[in-house]
């Protein structure tokens, strides 16, 4: 079985390798580096040497083309934690990072009219804890939330 075509793939999935990360250095000058497998390569500005520790990997022309490249401060998220944050901020609300903020800000707030009122997450928490002693869903508990401030505003006008 050395083939592809000989395993039934209608499970496949794309993966990628867990590996400690690379990192890429620009290359600004005309230099010769050693790969691993020994060969000698001559490197150009434009290039990027690619290389763990400090021993050079590789050399590539396009690093978009070849490698994600990971800025300082991004996040990346396996799939069965997007499925646990869709669980909560609905299907589909993480596929792109705009989305997942979108949903998020939804979540974490209370808009009337122009006036946006955010949560905190310990606050988000306490009306979590609340809702669940009053054996509701944290959207009814909001709700319940703004039907108290309307009572109170509108008293007597039945809201």
């Amino acid at each position: 079985m050395d083939l592809l075509t000989d395993i039934p793939t209608e499970r496949a999935c794309r993966v990628r390798q867990k590996m400690p990360t690379l990192q890429a250095t620009p290359v600004t000058k005309t230099e010769v580096v050693v790969l691993p497998n020994g060969r000698r390569a001559t490197v150009q500005p434009g290039q990027w040497v690619i290389a763990h520790n400090q021993q050079v990997l590789e050399v590539a022309t396009s690093l978009e083309e070849q490698y994600e490249i990971l800025e300082d401060g991004t996040l990346h998220v396996p799939p069965t934690f997007c499925r646990r944050i869709e669980d909560v901020v609905g299907i589909g609300m993480t596929h792109t990072p705009e989305e997942l903020v979108k949903a998020v800000e939804r979540l974490a707030s209370i808009k009337v009219g122009d006036i946006k009122i955010n949560f905190t997450a310990g606050q988000l928490e306490e009306l979590k804890y609340r809702a669940s002693k009053r054996g509701r869903t944290l959207k009814q508990e909001i709700k319940a939330v703004v039907e108290r401030i309307q009572g109170e505003l509108f008293w007597g006008t039945g809201g």
